[in-house]
């Protein structure tokens, strides 16, 4: 029996839709696979984070969201407190993404599994909404080739489990609001979903969504139900904190917990850009939160204005007509009252994850009005392959991206990240990622390296994108004997459909090898002095102290009146020397801190000595002996000296009075050799030769 044609076109646009819908999840996996093979180092991201910002207010060393939540679930499932790290944040998603790294020993599973979850719901609410299984599973595939939500599955933010949570709530409210029969179980799971949602992120739009529901249930009478669900919400919020219900701890802490961090966002120094986030849905650019200028959201697609308009729109009439189903009301009021407060609330584009689904939905709806079948078949397709296709080149492994955390990992020195993030497995050098770190690291110490710039020249990619050649150049910054440039080649290749730099150990300085030693050699010299017309000296370099910190040998205890003391004699923020000497410190080695500018005598070497880890040696300096001179008045002008004030005549300038009248006659600097050599102490190269310069001496009538 012969079929009638339209089902033979209802099987092929069935056929096509599952077509793109796995074909999606297998280029988000093939793209990606990297983020699954790799095994959560618990090392690594321990030590990344006890040197991040949230630890080190001032620390460059900046650990993403990702690596942030991830090692907080591992701390917590290992038994830390819910309130012992990352404090601004619930528990219950921290959690979910700990037990995927004890379950998978990766917490990319923990992403890929809840948004498969949440395309599963998100089909199940689409067929009750428009009673069509083909159009709710073209509308999933839609929001499947969403480059915003795809890119949730193997990042382990907390969004991607807070948006299932609430789309089950939705969906057991869609079933109880359509039900006509009293249904316990599914009260009490709606509730529970959305308690579990309230305990992912701060319960922003918890309000909201419980006011709505509470609202509705109450209209349609189901009284039973109401209090069912309020008795999930209860269970939902407090099963995360179940560890301090075992060990005696009652509510109030953890409604203590909450007011702290509502009171953490409310005094949030973050700026708020207001209309920010119709800026990234209409244009694609979002302004930086820190300067202010727009900057290209890369997962912006050309459908969100139009689903945009469209979704308002919808909303707008759902809401002044009276016949339509209370659920698509409360759609519409959730989605107008969430862009109001991301409107004027410190918002991310990664945040309009739980915006852009009911946007489609809407806009969906929309859709759905039109009465000719093929019109609406049509364009359903259409987005679907044209979203397909741009996800296709969206997935392909980011050159930028790669470059771009290169070279601010090696401009810091941060080479313990290059070797664990950026190096290929081809060409690595065979060594634990410490000792490669001791080595650069030390490395660029011996010769007195003090700060980097990299400039990018040119980049050589193969026809078929598999590997090339960066070109660029190094200026690096010595403490005494000024600047040298050289130039740089590294070879990229694809890995796991990721960009990798094959290691070259001339990118440290060209002719290095494993097996060889810096060298530096300085002959002093000195900036003019400054002596008044009776010939007394009020400025002048001597021999002066540094002033040196080894972290690991510290009183912690004493270590707050330690930072006082060394704070009064350097004027440098107590913050900003303890962030000297913990962000990147070489383990078992001192970290300069500062030169002293007055002489240093006995009584204040013996107060500095009490402290265990503290190190005064020798060093060139310049004294100031006269309180007509100021020493701010000299600084570093050569390159930015964030954290320590470690002076060299060749870096510090008059910024000021007298120095900076006369620096051009004062200034002077030390002179010496960077040599490479081999393991049998042969130079194989001469990396800067530097002759020593005396400023001449500057003599006052005052």
């Amino acid at each position: 029996m012969k079929l009638p044609s339209f089902l033979y076109i209802k099987k092929f646009v069935i056929l096509f839709i599952i077509f793109i819908f796995f074909a999606q999840l297998s280029q988000v996996i093939y793209f990606n696979k990297s983020f699954f093979i790799k095994e959560y180092d618990i090392n690594y991201w321990k030590d990344r984070y006890e040197h991040s910002q949230y630890t080190l207010p001032l620390s460059k060393r900046i650990i993403g969201d990702e690596g942030l939540f991830a090692y907080a679930g591992y701390r917590l499932v290992q038994g830390d407190k819910p309130f012992s790290i990352n404090v601004d944040k619930p528990p219950f998603g921290k959690y979910l993404i700990g037990f995927s790294i004890l379950a998978f020993k990766n917490p990319a599973y923990y992403a890929f599994l809840f948004g498969i979850g949440c395309l599963i719901i998100f089909y199940a609410i689409s067929i009750n909404l428009f009673k069509d299984k083909i159009f709710a599973l073209g509308i999933t595939t839609i929001l499947f080739v969403d480059p915003l939500f795809f890119t949730q599955f193997w990042k382990p933010w907390l969004d991607i489990s807070q948006l299932f949570f609430l789309f089950l709530n939705v969906f057991f409210v869609i079933k109880i609001l359509s039900g006509k029969n009293s249904n316990i179980i599914l009260s009490i799971l709606a509730g529970l979903a959305l308690g579990f949602f309230a305990e992912i992120k701060p319960p922003i739009l918890f309000p909201i969504i419980f006011i709505l529901e509470i609202l509705f249930l109450l209209l349609r009478k189901h009284f039973k139900e109401c209090l069912l669900f309020i008795i999930g919400i209860i269970f939902g919020v407090f099963i995360p904190y179940y560890i301090y219900f075992k060990e005696g701890l009652g509510i109030l802490e953890i409604l203590k917990f909450h007011k702290f961090m509502t009171s953490f966002y409310l005094q949030s120094q973050i700026v708020t850009h207001k209309l920010a986030i119709w800026q990234t849905l209409l244009t694609g650019n979002f302004p930086d939160i820190s300067t202010g200028l727009l900057d290209k959201v890369s997962e912006w697609w050309i459908l969100w204005p139009i689903i945009t308009i469209m979704g308002i729109i919808q909303t707008v009439y759902i809401l002044i007509k009276k016949n339509k189903l209370l659920i698509w009301k409360g759609i519409s009021i959730y989605l107008l009252l969430t862009l109001l407060i991301y409107t004027f609330i410190p918002s991310y584009p990664r945040y309009l994850i739980i915006v852009l689904p009911f946007l489609y939905l809407l806009s969906a709806n929309f859709l759905n009005q039109i009465k000719n079948i093929n019109i609406k078949t049509i364009l359903i397709l259409l987005l679907i392959l044209l979203g397909f296709l741009y996800s296709f080149f969206y997935n392909q492994p980011n050159l930028n991206s790669t470059i771009k955390v290169f070279y601010y990992s090696f401009s810091h020195q941060y080479f313990q990240d290059i070797f664990q993030e950026n190096l290929a497995e081809r060409g690595k050098p065979s060594m634990t990622r410490d000792k490669f770190r001791f080595l650069t690291q030390e490395s660029l110490k011996n010769a007195t390296i003090k700060a980097i710039e990299i400039k990018e020249l040119s980049r050589n990619i193969s026809p078929l994108r598999q590997k090339g050649t960066i070109s660029f150049e190094v200026k690096y910054t010595t403490q005494d004997l000024g600047q040298f440039t050289q130039k740089k080649i590294a070879r990229i290749v694809k890995e796991d459909e990721q960009w990798k730099i094959i290691w070259d150990w001339n990118l440290i300085l060209d002719g290095f090898s494993e097996d060889y030693k810096i060298e530096t050699k300085i002959i002093p010299g000195k900036r003019g002095s400054i002596i008044d017309d009776s010939g007394n000296v009020l400025v002048a370099d001597e021999r002066g102290y540094l002033i040196s910190v080894n972290p690991e040998k510290i009183n912690l205890v004493k270590e707050q009146e330690m930072l006082k003391l060394l704070s009064r004699l350097s004027k440098i923020n107590p913050v900003v020397l303890q962030n000297a000497y913990l962000e990147n410190v070489v383990p078992g080695t001192y970290a300069p801190l500062f030169t002293l500018y007055l002489p240093l005598s006995s009584v204040l070497q013996n107060k500095l000595l009490i402290f265990p880890g503290i190190k005064i040696e020798p060093h060139n300096a310049r004294i100031y002996s006269s309180d007509i001179m100021d020493s701010n008045s000299i600084k570093n002008t050569i390159y930015e000296e964030c954290c320590t004030r470690i002076y060299s005549a060749y870096n510090y300038h008059g910024v000021s009075g007298i120095e900076k009248k006369y620096d051009s006659i004062l200034w002077g600097h030390s002179g010496g050799t960077i040599e490479i050599k081999d393991k049998n102490g042969k130079t194989v190269k001469n990396v800067l030769s530097v002759d020593r310069i005396d400023g001449d001496t500057v003599k006052l009538s005052l």
